[in-house]
């Protein structure tokens, strides 16, 4: 982590100051200590660089992730543009000077963009064994600090943070609500939040059919299933490159179901797209979220600013912004 961390950093079992215990510091870079709350004297140690606070999430849902994020670590093609679409109406130059917190960094890429776009801080948080990834792509970055931390339960001041996106992640969670409450609280006057969920306006039957594959891998170890996403990837992929040769065709924007999907997916290698499909057997939880659900998860929490916009008739895009 960065010295700076150190700046909005908080128990997050008191919420008091931390403090730096017996560090070894490389620059501003802390790469092991201990901090320790001024309040109920909680200690949570740093290791390799990266602070760790007590998990309290499923165990399931922190190695599946954490097995995924370390087998799919690479920067692939067009990724860039695919977090920018991500988080629209949020273009490169909103990040500059603001502080933002990834919540649910994954391997780090994320948080890499945002300190490219000219973000003053970024704060990488996640809560499974990716954080060992996202620390060896973001330790030379002079503005980012990779954490171990539970959503629920974040070390952060309140009040804090101009901007936060979590990209994927509400839809695994159990406490939906709780964690927009928590994540709301972190941002300052005016601060603004994206999150990327799946969408309940998937067709029926694709939902079915997924939710038939889960219910068999759910019970696999997690190197046969991630051995059995080989042929459905092939799949993925050969149906999104046949889409795109079709793409032409009038019959074709009529009858090919999930066309905007696969269209979109083609941008992407390969890689990309398996780590998609493992995503999909390998998550223990998955809801799909209707706009309703959305706004009801937003209502009352001091934003006067809500946009919600689908992305590729598989998810919705919510960007919300406090009053000032």
């Amino acid at each position: 982590m960065k010295a700076s961390f150190l700046d909005y950093a908080a128990c997050p079992k008191c919420g008091q100051p931390l403090l730096l215990i017996e560090p070894h510091q490389r620059g501003d870079e802390v790469v092991s200590g201990r901090l320790k709350c001024k309040g109920c004297a909680g200690e949570f140690k740093i290791e390799e660089g990266i602070p760790f606070f007590e998990p309290s999430f499923d165990e399931m849902t922190i190695k599946n992730f954490g097995f995924s994020w370390r087998k799919f670590s690479g920067i692939y093609e067009n990724q860039k543009e695919d977090f920018l679409d991500s988080i629209w109406p949020v273009n490169r130059a909103f990040f500059k000077g603001k502080i933002v917190l990834d919540a649910g960094a994954g391997t780090g890429h994320q948080a890499l963009f945002a300190s490219e776009f000219g973000a003053k801080e970024v704060c990488a948080l996640d809560l499974s064994s990716a954080v060992r990834v996202a620390y060896g792509h973001c330790r030379n970055r002079h503005n980012i600090s990779v954490i171990q931390a539970n959503i629920y339960a974040p070390p952060l001041v309140e009040n804090t943070f101009d901007y936060i996106y979590s990209l994927g992640v509400l839809q695994h969670l159990s406490e939906k609500k709780t964690a927009v409450i928590k994540l709301s609280a972190l941002l300052k006057k005016g601060g603004s939040l994206s999150l990327l969920v799946y969408s309940n306006e998937l067709g029926p039957l694709v939902k079915a059919f997924i939710s038939l594959l889960r219910g068999i891998t759910s019970g696999l170890g997690l190197d046969l299933v991630y051995g059995l996403t080989f042929p459905l990837a092939v799949l993925f992929f050969l149906t999104g490159r046949l889409y795109r040769l079709l793409a032409g065709l009038s019959f074709a924007r009529r009858v090919l179901p999930m066309r905007e999907y696969f269209l979109y997916m083609a941008r992407f290698p390969f890689h990309y797209q398996r780590n998609t499909v493992f995503d999909q057997l390998a998550a223990p939880r998955t809801h799909y979220f209707s706009i309703e659900e959305l706004k009801n998860l937003f209502w009352g929490r001091g934003y006067d600013k809500i946009i919600v916009s689908n992305r590729n008739a598989m998810s919705w895009r919510i960007f919300a912004q406090n009053k000032r």
